[in-house]
């Protein structure tokens, strides 16, 4: 995690409040402490840490194994950071180079995990129970995985989740090489995105000496609007990628009395690409059907398929 407070409080404490709420886990310290199937770590910035309240750093605090501080494992003799954009894709990978675990499991704060037992279902992707694989990623395009392994590694994988044996010295290496891949992009011709990056490290540590043992996760386990079916954890994904745009278990109602700004907020859920929409005929026999009978079946199999609702 690497900006602003605000960023904090829109990302990672609503986070932490989900997996505590919805998958139950309990916290690594504290009143409502108990035991976990696995470890988490928060690798953000000092200064962030500095502006956070006191009950916000509390929050973090008990829940996370760890936390870990970029500016301690930033090398002292190291080139000035970039600006905040590029930065927070240094903590980023950094996160990932420098990882607590045996086995690794990177989430970026739009990954959202489904199932208290995720990990259980992504760490047999790496290391020995996998056959030697270093890292598992997701695919960035459809039809990716039926190209030769050369064409294939030309492409972008998506970073959001990441599986490593933090164990291996391929791995290891690999990392290396995404830190100054990104340093060099950036410092080239000012590229944010980690993920040329990782394209550029991936593919000289699979195809080069290194020997990178990389496979990809299937579109069933880390759901992603270009690569999955379906992308909701209803579906039986371990993990969905933008669960606010793209997983119809998350809805979003806007209910209003006429001239409270209803037609403006649908105007507004459009603009977000938060869809699809109910249409107008789906509402109007939900609303029949309850003002004669009181019957709300109606209305409820008529949300299944929809993702944003507004009336008045």
């Amino acid at each position: 995690a690497a900006g602003t407070r605000e960023f904090v409080q829109r990302e990672v404490l609503p986070t932490v409040e989900y997996l505590r709420r919805h998958l139950d886990i309990g916290d690594a310290r504290g009143a409502r402490r108990k035991a976990r199937a696995c470890g988490f770590a928060l690798f953000t910035e000092r200064i962030l840490i500095r502006a956070l309240s006191g009950e916000e750093t509390t929050a973090l605090d008990v829940f996370f194994d760890r936390i870990l501080l970029y500016e301690d494992w930033r090398p002292p003799y190291a080139d000035p950071d970039p600006p905040l954009k590029a930065r927070a894709k240094l903590v980023k990978i950094s996160a990932m180079a420098f990882s607590p675990f045996a086995t690794t499991i990177f989430l970026d704060f739009d990954a959202r995990p489904c199932v208290a037992d995720f990990a259980a279902r992504l760490a047999p992707l790496v290391g020995a129970a996998a056959g030697g694989v270093d890292v598992a990623l997701t695919n960035k395009f459809d039809g990716q995985d039926r190209l030769e392994v050369s064409d294939h590694l030309r492409l972008e994988h998506n970073s959001a989740c990441v599986v490593f044996d933090s164990t291996s010295p391929r791995t290891a290496a690999f990392l290396d090489l995404y830190i100054r891949a990104f340093k060099g992009l950036n410092k080239r011709n000012g590229e944010a995105r980690d993920q040329p990056a990782l394209t550029v490290a991936l593919r000289r540590a699979a195809l080069g000496e290194i020997g990178l043992n990389h496979a990809d996760m299937a579109p069933t386990l880390f759901c992603r609007n270009k690569i999955s079916e379906t992308v909701s954890c209803d579906a039986g994904c371990a993990l969905v990628h933008k669960p606010q745009k793209h997983d119809l278990s998350f809805k979003t109602f806007v209910v209003g009395s006429r001239d409270t700004g209803a037609s403006a907020v649908a105007m507004m859920l459009d603009a977000l690409k938060l869809g699809p929409r109910c249409d107008v005929a789906a509402r109007l026999r939900a609303r029949d059907a309850y003002a004669r009978a009181g019957d709300a079946a109606v209305a409820v199999a008529a949300a299944a398929p929809y993702r944003t609702f507004y009336d008045a």
